[in-house]
């Protein structure tokens, strides 16, 4: 979002500014999901599916 304030759905899951690749698994919403130990975490770029891509 290019440093702007959140709006008022940050955290609901509303949007999508929050999608990660959690455990192996693209377009997890981290603000919907509970962390536990041991989760591997790692920054998502396009659609997460390298079969998907163009």
């Amino acid at each position: 979002m290019g440093g702007a304030p959140r709006g008022a759905f940050c955290g609901i899951g509303h949007c999508h500014e929050c999608l990660a690749t959690v455990n192996g698994r693209p377009n997890r919403r981290l603000c919907l999901l509970p962390a536990r130990p041991g989760d591997a975490v790692t920054t998502q770029e396009g659609t997460g599916r390298a079969e998907l891509a163009v």
